[in-house]
């Protein structure tokens, strides 16, 4: 199995626990946002916002949705979501655009 696919079923697996997680907390779908709420995975908050990792992790790297890495492997680093940026971003008043078109945005302006 290459490392591609193997990180892929990582990130299935990721996503399918906290999708577990969620319905074992009866949380609804809702962040949790207490103190002692830990910080969240991707996984988790592709649950919570119903968009890809890649969009999250997009989202990350542009500043859109605030957290930070973990320390490890630079090109494949974990991200953590404190809640209380989870809550934030959700009520925030600009909706922020599809990763995708994000990155057609950035290709026109640099052409």
């Amino acid at each position: 199995m290459s490392r591609d696919a193997l990180l892929e079923l990582v990130e299935a697996a990721e996503t399918f626990a906290a999708k577990l997680r969620v319905l074992a907390d009866g949380a609804g779908g809702e962040a949790r946002t207490g103190e002692d709420a830990p910080d969240l995975t991707v996984a988790e908050v592709c649950v919570h916002l119903r968009r890809s990792a890649s969009t999250i992790r997009g989202w990350l790297e542009a500043g859109t949705l605030h957290g930070y890495k973990l320390p490890g492997d630079a090109k494949h680093a974990a991200w953590r979501i404190p809640p209380a940026a989870l809550a934030a971003f959700k009520t925030s008043t600009t909706a922020p655009l599809h990763i995708d078109a994000y990155r057609k945005h950035l290709r026109r302006d640099l052409a």
